[in-house]
């Protein structure tokens, strides 16, 4: 009797934990996807001003490689039909909308400013997602493995 309470008590705990290492992962996949559409701004950005080329190339370009297969890029000819994640939160995905419909008929010179106001703007939003997924990376699952034992120690 007293092995099966053990290996119960031992199996919520690490139930527990392991939903703390959980929610630490959605944290850092919420970081991970702003951080790979700050990228992909970035790539634009310089797509635009460096190489000068047309919205469906520079499109074509980021689809193909592997560094933007998170983004599901295949079916965006144009810039407004770029998907927008939603962990940047709904004030700054609508601006992101607005801005990258704003891309598609704006000068060059416009174009990149729009950019490097948006990229800014993103890669406060990803430092932000950044330390929070950090924290929650260090802290989630020591909380889970302490909700674990309180929990046995409550049902003991």
């Amino acid at each position: 009797m007293n092995g099966l309470r053990l290996l119960g008590a031992v199996l919520l705990t690490g139930a527990c934990t392991g939903g703390g290492a959980l929610l630490a992962a959605q944290k850092e996949a919420l970081w991970r996807q702003v951080h790979t559409f700050c990228a992909l701004l970035d790539f634009l950005q310089a797509g635009i001003r460096y190489r000068a080329l047309p919205c469906a190339a520079l499109l074509a370009q980021a689809a193909a490689g592997e560094r933007f297969a998170g983004l599901a890029l295949e079916h965006c000819t144009e810039f407004s039909a770029l998907p927008v994640p939603a962990a940047l939160g709904p004030d700054l995905a609508a601006q992101a909308r607005q801005t990258l419909a704003e891309l598609g008929t704006a000068p060059r010179l416009r174009a990149c400013a729009l950019l490097a106001r948006l990229l800014e703007q993103c890669r406060e939003r990803e430092r932000a997602c950044n330390t929070a997924a950090g924290d929650a990376v260090r802290l989630y699952p020591r909380l889970g493995f302490c909700a674990g034992l309180v929990l046995v120690l409550l049902l003991l």
